[in-house]
Parts: structure tokens; sequence; C-alpha cells
């Protein structure tokens, strides 16, 4: 759609649910999250916007949440639950992963040290070296920054109150 709201264009036509997550730098590509009607599950796709063809980027039983390309569109970090919601103060826990943008190369950010918390909300610098994004340990919610591998993590905020929902201005 443009701006001014007219030029809307249908770019999907299967059944189940979609949440647009992002458009990379190309304007190509979108990547949408897609929940299985029949099983509830959801996964990541990437749409081909000049060909409509959709392909599937995580297994459906993935529930990836969340996204955002990296600046060169090679890469999308997303979030996705890794154990259930026992744990945590009900939130579950959750990792930041990331993958190639033609769905290879999985890769599961926590590996760099950081575990047991709910991470979820990732976005890319505008130069892609950094992931911003927000963790949920016990009952605090706080903002943190990783480098691309998932290293370097640091804590941004540190209040007994929500903090999240962090964007980068580019």
């Amino acid at each position: 759609m443009s701006a001014d709201g007219s030029n809307i264009t249908r770019i999907t036509y299967t059944g189940g649910y979609y949440r647009f997550l992002g458009i990379d730098v190309t304007r190509r590509y979108i990547v949408v999250t897609k929940r299985d009607k029949d099983t509830g599950k959801k996964s990541l796709w990437l749409i081909d916007l000049r060909k409509g063809e959709e392909k599937r980027l995580t297994d459906p039983e993935s529930n990836a949440e969340g996204d955002s390309f990296s600046p060169d569109g090679k890469w999308i970090v997303f979030e996705k639950p890794v154990k259930g919601n026992e744990e945590n103060a009900g939130a579950g826990v959750w990792h930041i992963f990331k993958i190639r943008s033609d769905g290879t190369d999985l890769i599961d950010l926590r590996e760099a040290g950081h575990t047991g918390m709910a991470e979820y909300l990732p976005s890319f610098s505008a130069d892609g070296e950094f992931i911003l994004f927000s963790a949920r340990y016990d009952s605090q919610i706080d903002i943190f920054i990783m480098d691309k591998n998932g290293g370097s993590l640091k804590k941004l905020t540190d209040k007994p109150s929500y903090e999240e929902f962090a964007i980068w201005i580019k």
C-alpha cells in the first residue's frame, strides 16, 4: 500500500493467519509469521513480492515469532520458545535465533552464554553488527544488546519495571 492508503495489493492468498514482520532492503521480500490453521503452530515464511511465491524458513513446529532483516538482507533474527511456560515465572524460555534469508544456517544465539531468559523482539542495528532485544528473567524485563553472533551481551536497563519494545533509530 502507498503511504496515502492507495495502491493496495494483496500478497497472500492461502489459508492461515499471517503477521507481517519485516521487509528486506531491496523491498522485494517480506518475512511473515504464518499460523497453521489446524495445529495453531507458527513458522516464518519468506514471500517474494514480485512473484508472489512463499517459502517456509522454519519448521512448522518451531512456533517462531518476531524478526528483523539484517541490513544486507542475508540474515533474519527471530525468537522461538525452547522450554515451556512452567519456567521463568510463567514466561517460558525463548531464545533468539538467526537464519539466512534462504532458510539455511539456523543458529541459536544463546550459545554465546545467555540462557534461561525469555528473549524476544530482536532487531538488527543499521550496520548489522548488533542486535537489540528485550528479555524477561523471573519478574523483570530489560533491554539488552549483543553482537550479531550472540556475544558481548550487555544489559542496557535495570529497573524494577518492564523495559521492553526498544527500537533502533536509523
